[in-house]
């Protein structure tokens, strides 16, 4: 049905319980497999979007997680921001260091809109060295 829509060639990635479909590495969709209900929606921005146009059309995000890898030789990082009234998560590109510099100007790689049984409520975790409060533009650090 998406290809039919005007999506370029999709492809499927099949786990235990859910089907991924990648539509032209532009559109991402998951269907739940027990209810062949989707249950994530999201997209790779095909122009650059950065993260304060994010928070000024959204308001700033509930909380961020770090995944800090790689060596002190080959440090690297991710991070993600979530919206907990949109269950929208927002992933940043990599960086080459255990320190994330955030910045306004940060361009967004990619945005997830997810279910509610999907969606990890800042209600609901610990923060600690992964999850973080949102604490504004700067550093962050496991």
């Amino acid at each position: 049905m998406l290809e039919q829509n005007g999506l370029s060639e999709c492809q499927t990635e099949d786990s235990a319980s859910w089907v991924g479909i990648l539509c032209g590495y532009s559109v991402v969709v998951q269907v739940d497999k027990a209810t062949s209900i989707v249950n994530a929606t999201g997209f790779y921005p095909s122009v650059p979007i950065s993260l304060a146009e994010i928070i000024e059309k959204y308001g700033e995000p509930d909380f961020v997680s770090l995944q800090a890898e790689g060596s002190i030789e080959a440090p690297t990082s991710r991070m993600s921001l979530f919206w907990d009234t949109r269950r929208m998560t927002v992933e940043m590109p990599q960086v080459n260091s255990h320190i994330y510099a955030l910045a306004g100007t940060t361009t967004v790689e990619m945005v997830i809109f997810l279910d509610e049984a999907q969606y990890i409520d800042s209600n609901k975790i610990s923060f600690g060295e992964y999850y973080q409060r949102w604490n504004g533009y700067g550093d962050y650090q496991p």
